[in-house]
């Protein structure tokens, strides 16, 4: 079932790279170009602050059959061009439906999770790490780079404590490890890898993309010059 994963990561690498002088495509929930998008507007939660969810289900979608889930970071820049920073997209909608009607992946339905902004970079790190850090080096980085304390144990909480939850009762999903999934690109894939590692039986698969190690501490003053 891997194999879903890894297709979709190799197909929306494929699609960034042509995307770029593409025109900015607005999408309203509902109405994308490939399958159907329910977007929630303010997803709550007792982990994190509420966010949008949007779900991207395929034109064909049948409530008598099961779903393979991929969880995806950044939820703003995957359907929507008019939302990103760089009036860009990921293209999963099309890149979705174009591998199902070439029969190359099993079913499957994403669940986008958009990012609040503010407090990225605090949910995207994993915190487990931030405890091999100095001191003064963690109190820079929760004061003046996530802006908060971290919060990424939280944030994993939030989706496998509640927002999974919410989808396997929603949707026709298969519920076990092999058929979830989960990834995201720059720090979307650092948390994604950190997900997997807190919850190996929870995700079966993540899709790391450009993952982002800008906190990576240098050892000696050598390697750090």
């Amino acid at each position: 079932m891997k194999y879903i994963l890894f297709l979709v990561i190799l197909s929306i690498s494929i699609n960034c790279r042509q995307i770029v002088k593409e025109e900015a495509k607005k999408i309203v929930p509902g109405q994308v170009p490939r399958g159907k998008i329910k977007r929630i507007d303010s997803f709550q939660s007792s982990f994190v602050d509420p966010r949008k969810i949007d779900i991207w289900t395929p034109g064909d979608f049948d409530a008598t059959k099961k779903y393979s889930v991929i969880y995806m970071q950044d939820g703003q820049m995957l359907f929507d061009s008019t939302t990103t920073w760089n009036k860009q997209e990921w293209q999963v909608d099309e890149t979705m439906d174009k591998l199902l009607q070439e029969h190359k992946i099993h079913d499957a339905i994403i669940v986008g999770i958009w990012n609040n902004n503010e407090y990225r970079s605090a949910e995207y790190v994993p915190e487990v790490a931030l405890k091999y850090f100095p001191n003064a080096l963690k109190a820079d980085l929760e004061k003046n780079y996530f802006k908060s304390k971290p919060r990424s144990n939280d944030y994993l909480r939030f989706i496998v404590y509640e927002l999974k939850t919410f989808i396997d009762s929603s949707y026709p999903t298969y519920k076990d490890p092999q058929h979830t999934f989960i990834m995201g690109s720059s720090k979307g894939g650092l948390i994604s890898l950190y997900a997997i590692c807190v919850y190996p039986q929870i995700f079966g698969g993540a899709g790391c993309l450009s993952t982002d190690w800008v906190l990576t501490v240098p050892q000696s003053k050598e390697e750090a010059s």
